[in-house]
């Protein structure tokens, strides 16, 4: 499921992943029957970029400090029939001044490893599996 999966991305670029916990306001979380790989997509990036800003956090905090883990990321999931409300809550760095902005618009991002040219990244992607990075 994309929470494994952004697990898996992040303990091998971060070394260590947070828990991720899903919750349900209507009961026991039941993952929808189909999950279009776009939602997939979007659901692997957000954890992924929630992990980040929490390890980053933690990593910042100061020894004496410094919980044995990072904090867990939490999911709240709602639905109707018609709707499906997804809210990721994570305790990360947060968004500066500077990239709030930009944080929501297609293909920003605010990590330095970056692409220059569209055939790198064809080239990247012909010999590495989909959402590989933290990018």
């Amino acid at each position: 499921d994309a929470t494994t999966e952004a697990k898996h991305v992040a303990d091998a670029n971060l070394g260590i992943a947070p828990e991720v916990q899903i919750r349900s306001a209507d009961g026991p979380f039941v993952p929808p029957p189909i999950i279009r790989s776009w939602l997939h997509h979007a659901i692997v990036e957000v954890t992924k970029n929630a992990m980040m800003s929490t390890v980053e956090k933690w990593d910042d905090q100061p020894l004496h400090q410094k919980q044995s883990l990072p904090s867990n990321i939490l999911i709240d999931v709602s639905r109707d029939t018609d709707f499906m409300s997804i809210r990721v809550v994570d305790n990360g760095i947060g968004l500066n001044a500077d990239r709030s902005d930009k944080a929501f618009q297609f293909a920003a991002s605010s990590t330095q490893k970056r692409w220059d040219r569209i055939d790198e990244q064809q080239s990247y992607a012909a010999v590495r599996q989909p959402l590989g990075s933290l990018g």
